[in-house]
């Protein structure tokens, strides 16, 4: 497996989220997590979500989200983009976002994830994130995981 380098740019303005949502659109999707439009990135943006586009060379190959919440910060990402996937991006997103975390001092990350993504499970299983049984905002097909720093 060849491993890419990645920089994770934080969205700063609407030109940024809109370079998020139109620059791979392919790699992203509607589902309970996501309402994969412009208005709704805008819309979360303002709600306090920070938004981070994943970016190899000139190419955003996916993205992910981070709210504050008192001393826990509650996290989603999109999928890797599938010409992209299998060079570790996933495990480098996370290896991100517990970075940020702890440079925040940081006491949890919860990470919301489809429940029939097997592919996150396995991903939070292996950073150490426990399963926790909740659904957030009672969506039937999330579940919430867990990991204390």
């Amino acid at each position: 497996m060849s491993t890419l380098e990645v920089e994770f740019i934080n969205a700063k303005s609407d030109k940024d989220i809109e370079d998020i949502f139109y620059h791979n659109i392919s790699a992203f999707f509607d589902s309970d997590e996501f309402n994969w439009t412009v208005p709704w990135l805008k819309e979360i943006n303002r709600d306090g979500w920070n938004i981070y586009g994943v970016h190899c060379g000139n190419e955003i190959i996916a993205a992910f989200f981070i709210k504050k919440d008192g001393d826990s910060i509650i996290t989603k990402q999109t999928p890797v983009k599938i010409s992209f996937q299998g060079h570790g991006i996933s495990h480098k997103i996370k290896n991100e976002i517990e970075s940020l975390a702890k440079n925040d001092k940081i006491k949890s990350i919860f990470n919301y994830c489809a429940i029939d993504n097997f592919r996150m499970v396995a991903l939070n299983e292996s950073h150490g994130y426990k399963k926790t049984g909740r659904n957030p905002e009672n969506k039937k097909t999330l579940v919430e995981w867990q990991k204390k720093l």
